[in-house]
């Protein structure tokens, strides 16, 4: 009877050892991420609308339209974020704990609260994804420079680029019809802000060979170019009366600010690229 005591030790052993792992296993996949079936690249978030910021409340509030992508194979719950980011802050979402199924998309608005002023750029802090294991993840906001866009709509002293209309260029020869006009551009917060193209109603009137450097107290000069013929966007949607400024990433990330300069850029497109017939 001895031996099959023997034999019993080893085989008792065994199991203490299997059913220890087995504890530690499970206890220990909060804190290591032992388990999770998700990989963090299987999902991803970016900011897609951007409505709100006008008025002078501070700091600005806005309204976000956010993008949420699973392509793993189990659904993920998505959390607000543990902390702020750098002059933005999410204050809520919109449903509270939206749940992504695998293989599918879904759209969640998020209330924000931007410091347009703030001497650095703009960041979102990261979302927090919990997987179906109880493990929990960070996960980036992409297109998060688009937040300028709100701030472009608040009162100037906090928006990130300001805009006057210069002269224009006088073209003796075809008097009355001068392609050419100046603007400046100043950044009333002092924060560098790179530009790399100027639009209007959809079409170019500046593209220059590197990006345009506004920071601090600079009031900074360029040229703008009107088309030589009437855009067929013009003809249907009208001569339009505001600026679309596309920013670099590395400045404030890319994003594209609309800066409206009224009746005096309309006339201007309209003498140069769309006169009335006579």
């Amino acid at each position: 009877m001895r031996p099959a005591a023997g034999i019993r030790r080893p085989a008792f052993g065994l199991g203490l050892i299997g059913l220890l792992s087995f504890i530690v296993g499970v206890l220990g996949q909060g804190s290591w991420g032992i388990g999770a079936r998700a990989a963090p690249s299987a999902v991803s978030v970016a900011v897609t609308d951007v409505t709100g910021g006008a008025g002078n409340r501070r700091p600005v509030r806005a309204q976000l339209s956010l993008t949420i992508t699973n392509l793993g194979t189990d659904e993920v719950s998505v959390l607000p974020p543990l902390t702020a980011g750098n002059g933005a802050r999410v204050l809520g979402l919109q449903p509270s704990v939206p749940v992504v199924k695998p293989k599918t998309v879904a759209v969640v608005d998020a209330d924000v609260a931007l410091d347009c002023d703030a001497a650095q750029p703009l960041q979102l802090p990261d979302l927090q994804l919990l997987m179906i294991d109880g493990v929990r993840r960070s996960v980036e906001i992409g297109d998060s420079g688009r937040i300028l866009e709100a701030c472009s709509r608040a009162v100037s002293a906090v928006r990130p680029l300001a805009v006057e209309l210069g002269p224009i260029a006088k073209d003796d020869s075809r008097p009355g019809h001068d392609r050419r006009r100046s603007i400046v551009l100043s950044s009333p917060t002092g924060r560098r802000i790179d530009v790399t193209a100027v639009r209007s109603g959809g079409v170019t009137l500046l593209t220059p060979p590197k990006p345009v450097t506004v920071t601090g107290s600079a009031r900074v000069v360029v040229q703008l170019t009107a088309p030589a013929t009437c855009p067929v966007q013009w003809r249907v949607a009208g001569i339009p009366s505001s600026l679309s400024v596309d920013l670099v990433p590395g400045s404030d990330a890319g994003a594209t600010l609309r800066l409206r300069l009224g009746p005096p850029l309309t006339t201007w497109l309209l003498a140069t690229s769309c006169p009335r017939s006579p």
